[in-house]
Protein backbone atom coordinates (compact mmCIF):
# COMPACT_ATOMS: atom_id res chain seq x y z
CA UNK A 1 0.00 0.00 0.00
CA UNK A 2 2.96 2.13 0.57
CA UNK A 3 4.18 2.18 -2.70
CA UNK A 4 0.93 3.81 -4.09
CA UNK A 5 1.71 6.62 -2.60
CA UNK A 6 4.79 7.64 -4.43
CA UNK A 7 2.52 10.54 -6.64
CA UNK A 8 0.85 12.22 -3.54
CA UNK A 9 4.58 12.22 -2.28
CA UNK A 10 5.78 14.13 -5.07
CA UNK A 11 2.97 16.18 -5.56
CA UNK A 12 3.45 17.15 -2.00
CA UNK A 13 6.68 17.54 -2.43
CA UNK A 14 6.13 20.02 -5.80
CA UNK A 15 3.92 22.09 -4.47
CA UNK A 16 5.14 22.52 -0.54
CA UNK A 17 8.83 21.95 -1.28
CA UNK A 18 11.28 20.40 1.16
CA UNK A 19 13.10 17.06 -0.31
CA UNK A 20 12.86 16.28 3.64
CA UNK A 21 9.37 15.00 2.86
CA UNK A 22 10.47 12.80 0.66
CA UNK A 23 13.34 11.22 2.12
CA UNK A 24 10.74 10.63 4.96
CA UNK A 25 8.33 8.53 2.37
CA UNK A 26 11.69 6.72 0.93
CA UNK A 27 12.73 5.64 4.21
CA UNK A 28 9.25 4.61 5.40
CA UNK A 29 9.15 2.53 2.02
CA UNK A 30 12.62 0.87 2.89
CA UNK A 31 11.83 0.09 6.36
CA UNK A 32 8.40 -1.87 5.31
CA UNK A 33 10.35 -3.82 2.92
CA UNK A 34 13.19 -4.81 5.12
CA UNK A 35 10.01 -6.37 7.47
CA UNK A 36 8.41 -7.83 4.98
CA UNK A 37 11.97 -8.96 3.77
CA UNK A 38 12.56 -10.63 7.00
CA UNK A 39 9.25 -12.23 8.05
CA UNK A 40 7.98 -13.34 4.20
CA UNK A 41 10.91 -15.74 2.28
CA UNK A 42 11.32 -14.58 -1.31
CA UNK A 43 12.83 -17.21 -2.92
CA UNK A 44 11.57 -19.73 -0.86
CA UNK A 45 7.91 -18.95 -0.70
CA UNK A 46 5.37 -21.98 -0.66
CA UNK A 47 3.80 -21.58 -3.85
CA UNK A 48 5.33 -20.18 -7.35
CA UNK A 49 2.59 -18.02 -7.78
CA UNK A 50 3.53 -16.41 -3.96
CA UNK A 51 6.91 -16.41 -4.85
CA UNK A 52 6.07 -14.48 -8.10
CA UNK A 53 4.05 -11.91 -6.14
CA UNK A 54 6.69 -11.31 -3.94
CA UNK A 55 9.28 -10.61 -6.50
CA UNK A 56 7.01 -8.38 -8.08
CA UNK A 57 7.07 -6.82 -4.88
CA UNK A 58 10.53 -6.64 -4.96
CA UNK A 59 10.87 -5.04 -7.88
CA UNK A 60 8.58 -2.50 -7.63
CA UNK A 61 10.16 -1.14 -4.35
CA UNK A 62 13.64 -1.41 -5.59
CA UNK A 63 12.16 1.03 -8.71
CA UNK A 64 10.09 3.49 -6.42
CA UNK A 65 13.49 3.61 -4.26
CA UNK A 66 15.57 4.11 -7.58
CA UNK A 67 13.10 6.64 -8.73
CA UNK A 68 12.77 8.69 -5.59
CA UNK A 69 17.07 8.56 -4.59
CA UNK A 70 17.45 9.15 -9.18
CA UNK A 71 15.27 12.66 -7.63
CA UNK A 72 17.34 13.61 -4.86
CA UNK A 73 20.20 13.50 -7.21
CA UNK A 74 21.93 9.96 -5.50
CA UNK A 75 23.24 7.32 -7.93
CA UNK A 76 22.09 3.76 -7.08
CA UNK A 77 24.07 0.60 -7.41
CA UNK A 78 22.82 -1.70 -10.39
CA UNK A 79 22.94 -4.86 -7.37
CA UNK A 80 23.54 -5.22 -4.05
Amino acid sequence: MLLDDLSDVLTRVAELGGPHRLCQYLFSVASAFTAFYERCPVLKAPSPAVMANRLLLCRLTARTLQVGVGLLGIATPDRL
